[in-house]
């Protein structure tokens, strides 16, 4: 009955579902971006009804044909969900395809479809993204092991004819094989294996090549080097060298470090080897950077790559920090930061923050470091000179220090509850930078100038137990379960406190 239903109308219907969603989608009109989406989805979601109505009267070997069909409509049904910015109920029907791919993961006609369930679901799944990908890595490799033959294409279970050539095959699962790895390359720069993540952009890369994914664009460290919650980016000189260092040292690993299919003399000649001393040297690698991210911009628009966009904008940020720290005139360094704060600023505005609030914490703290550091080269060219701070040079200062503020607190104030209170408890996540957040509050209050004595005693009560104080109301962290990594983080902090000249600045922890 069911294979009746499929030949004289189920494939037609899932044919016209496919050319819909991939084809006639594209001519969507802005003012309905997903109408083909939507049309797509009620033919997938009726050929599903009829499809699970045909299972109880199915025999055994049937059935289970059936039920991975079942499986892959529910794949399609998650991706069309996703595609249309419903990313929970496309969980769902991901969850749903994978319980029903259970037991059968060996299966020729599944395999390549269990695949690319595992990358969609690890793309949703920040906690388990490791082990998702690293599921499906074995997967594939017990599946060349103990079967070999090319799995069925994505689409071809729900097709009347598998016509698919076994090299055509072959090639799918290799991307999809590619993919998997991709993104478990992503994932342990997360863990602190930088050497690991290295190695594997370098395999993943060749197989790219290998397989025409390399056309897509360089994948090689294009996300190494933030998490995807993002909400600190942490960066240990000490730590990265001595990963480089090692991969170094390692004679009998040279070869891994190799792209053997990889033509990339024309590349290594744009950045040099050597590691860069002065300034010319770094605007050199800068404008090479900026090169490929002008690049990257001009597909990876906002409307469509919100993410992509995004991270191309911080790595973009990025760059202009890195080449700050071989600027020797202080001035030609704040403008620097300059332009990453107006760009970040404008990203911020585009962005909606029920959608994207990791992000946007993300760029709000950003954007509070970058007018504090602004602060602080204003600060020190007005100590430089003989004279007296102008009256323009203390209205800048006291401006950037109020800017550094007020995204410092738009950042705490995002991690209110819906009653606008502060949470008693803090994850592990949000613990440390909302403290240093305040920590920095309560040190940027110190930093306002003004020849007014009541108005530095004001500042100065701000500080250190005024309305943002630097103690960040310690009292209610001592009934945090994890307080103990607060206490643990003191004497970081105190660090961190003397860096920036925070003497007034007392804690408690």
């Amino acid at each position: 009955m069911a294979a009746m239903y499929l030949q004289n109308q189920g494939f037609e219907e899932y044919a016209s579902a496919r050319r819909l969603s991939e084809e006639e989608s594209r001519q969507d009109p802005e003012t309905e971006p997903y109408k083909s989406k939507y049309k797509a989805r009620e033919l997938l979601l009726q050929l599903a009804e009829a499809l699970q109505g045909f299972q109880d009267e199915s025999q055994a070997e049937e059935n289970i044909e059936l039920t991975l069909q079942l499986a892959e409509l529910w794949f399609h049904l998650g991706v069309n969900f996703s595609e249309t910015e419903e990313v929970p109920t496309g969980e769902q029907y991901f969850s749903r395809c994978a319980e029903l791919m259970q037991g059968h993961k060996m299966d020729q006609r599944c395999v390549n479809t269990c695949l690319n369930c595992l990358n969609q679901v690890s793309t949703f799944t920040l906690t388990s993204l490791n082990c998702l990908n690293q599921e499906a890595e074995d997967i594939y490799k017990m599946y060349m092991h103990n079967v070999g033959q090319p799995p069925l294409l994505l689409h071809e279970l729900l097709s009347p004819e598998q016509t698919g050539s076994p090299k055509s095959r072959q090639a799918e699962f290799e991307k999809t094989h590619t993919l998997t790895l991709y993104y478990l390359a992503q994932t342990y720069p997360k863990l602190g294996d930088n050497e690991k993540a290295l190695m594997d952009d370098i395999g993943e890369l060749d197989r790219a090549k290998q397989t025409d994914l390399a056309k897509g664009g360089a994948v090689f460290g294009s996300k190494g080097s933030h998490n995807d919650d993002k909400q600190e980016k942490s960066e240990d000189p000490e730590k990265a060298e001595g990963a480089d260092g090692s991969i170094c040292h390692h004679g009998d690993e040279k070869s891994q470090l190799r792209f053997e299919s990889l033509e990339l003399t024309a590349l290594e000649d744009q950045v040099t080897d050597k590691k860069v001393t002065d300034f010319d040297q770094a605007r050199a690698v800068f404008l090479v950077g900026q090169k490929y991210v002008n690049a990257a911009k001009e597909f990876y628009v906002l409307d469509g790559h919100v993410t992509d966009f995004v991270e191309i904008t911080q790595d973009w940020s990025q760059l202009f920090r890195a080449l700050s720290f071989f600027e020797q005139d202080f001035e030609r360094r704040c403008k620097m930061h300059k332009r990453r704060a107006d760009m970040l600023q404008s990203l911020l505005s585009e962005l909606n923050q029920q959608h994207y609030l990791l992000v946007c914490r993300q760029i709000m703290y950003e954007i509070a470091e970058i007018f504090s550091e602004m602060l602080d080269l204003k600060v020190a060219i007005a100590e430089s000179g003989d004279e007296r701070p102008t009256v323009h040079a203390v209205k800048k200062i006291n401006s950037l220090a109020q800017q550094s503020i007020s995204h410092y607190q738009m950042f705490l104030d995002s991690l209110r509850k819906a009653d606008k209170e502060m949470p008693k408890t803090f994850s592990e996540d949000t613990l440390r930078p909302a403290l240093v957040a305040n920590f920095c509050v309560g040190r940027l209050y110190s930093k306002f100038l003004s020849s007014d004595p009541q108005v530095k005693l004001q500042n100065m009560s701000k500080s250190s137990h005024g309305k943002h104080p630097a103690r960040f109301r310690i009292k209610k962290l001592s009934f945090h379960e994890r307080v103990h990594h607060a206490q643990h983080s003191r004497m970081e902090i105190e660090q961190l406190i003397i860096q920036h000249g925070r003497s007034n600045v007392r804690t408690r922890l």
